[in-house]
């Protein structure tokens, strides 16, 4: 056998690698583009479809936000309050525990136990009568048949998005398939084509990729 013909075919199959750069990335190209332009095709579809529910949801929205505005306000406020007196007291239980350990350290006593009690008891009197107050509030807008007939109104243009953008997906779905099985073929033979260049071959490759993946269809 001629000793030359292993390096020949070696030769032959290293450079059958190399020269397949320029066919995989225009064929990367393609798929790539072919993507981009669906995608594109796709959001355009799925705004194009849900628009009139769009406009009737940002209606309904305004609406109740309007009608729930001077309550929610109140809520914020109340809920501002109780967080102040969630502080002050819990500054208080710092300094009932600093005095404490100045005279007894970290030994726990039964007066100790006692004001450490106490000082809960009026933080959760004081934050109860406030939440009461939240509650009442919140049942406002639970029995107001209008406020509640809008958010019905509200839930049902919100599941005909859902089910529409469903059926826009759907009748997506076998191309995006297609595409993503050929890219996921293309990257296995990129991995290869990689193995048999060197540093600079490597690094020139990737770039060129990448340029395709950010700009496609240039």
């Amino acid at each position: 056998m001629n000793k030359f013909f292993p390096i020949i075919i070696i030769f032959v199959l290293t450079t059958s690698c190399k020269d397949n750069r320029e066919p995989w990335l225009k064929e990367y190209q393609n798929t790539k583009c072919s993507w981009a332009k669906k995608e594109a095709e796709f959001k355009a579809d799925s705004i194009q479809s849900i628009k009139k529910w769009n406009v009737d949801l940002i209606s309904i929205k305004k609406e109740i936000e309007e009608m729930s505005k001077p309550i929610q306000s109140e809520i914020a406020l109340l809920n501002h309050k109780i967080n102040e007196i969630n502080i002050k007291y819990l500054n208080e239980s710092s300094k009932i525990s600093e005095a404490h350990e100045q005279i007894y350290g970290h030994i726990s006593t039964p007066e100790f136990e006692k004001k450490l009690k106490q000082n809960d008891e009026n933080n959760n009197r004081e934050a109860l009568s406030l939440e009461n107050k939240i509650s009442v509030l919140e049942s406002k807008l639970k029995d107001n048949k209008t406020y509640q007939e809008l958010i019905s109104k509200q839930n049902q243009i919100k599941e005909r998005i859902d089910k529409t953008t469903t059926i826009v997906k759907e009748k997506y779905t076998v191309t995006f398939d297609s595409l993503k099985h050929k890219l996921d073929n293309q990257n296995s033979d990129f991995r290869m084509i990689l193995q048999d260049l060197n540093d600079t071959e490597k690094q020139s490759f990737k770039n060129q990729r990448e340029k395709i993946r950010v700009t496609p269809c240039k």
